[in-house]
Parts: C-alpha cells; sequence; structure tokens
C-alpha cells in the first residue's frame, strides 16, 4: 500500500536507524563489554512494555530471567570498574 509508505520509512528510521547510531555512539563511550551487557537486556524491557502498553502476561520463570539477566548486567558492570561482587 502505497499511502503506508511514508510510515514504514519513519518507523524504520527511528527503531532503526536511531538505535544503531545509539548503539554505536556507546560502543565509543563506554566499551564493547558494558554496550553488549546492556544490549542483551532489550528483550527484557521489551517485555516489560508489552506489559504496561499491551496487558501481555509473564511468567514467572521470565521475570526469574529477568532478574538474572539485570544482576549479570550489573556484575559485568562491577567487573569492569574492578569491584568484587
Amino acid at each position: 500500500t502505497a499511502t503506508m509508505a511514508p510510515y514504514i520509512l519513519l518507523v524504520g528510521f527511528f527503531s532503526i536507524g536511531i538505535s544503531l547510531v545509539l548503539y554505536l555512539q556507546s560502543l565509543r563511550i563506554i566499551g564493547s563489554m558494558k554496550t553488549i551487557a546492556i544490549y542483551s537486556t532489550s528483550s527484557l524491557f521489551g517485555a516489560i512494555a508489552a506489559l504496561i502498553v499491551l496487558g501481555e502476561s509473564i511468567s514467572l520463570i521470565q521475570w526469574i530471567a529477568g532478574i538474572s539477566m539485570l544482576y549479570a548486567v550489573s556484575a559485568i558492570a562491577g567487573v569492569e570498574k574492578g569491584a568484587t561482587m
């Protein structure tokens, strides 16, 4: 549908274009280790957004996995700073 093309391009620009620019900037500023750790949590934040916006349900195992992911990211950040957990 030709009338939808501008909207599709706009969504593509914001969802892919800006996220790629931010990803590359984070690689430069905070380094690859932290960037990959934070980037790996995108599915967790997507699930939380679906819970809030769409009313989706999140199972117990998904909550446990999400908490584990956040703990791992914080552990990686601590290791890079030289802290011990």
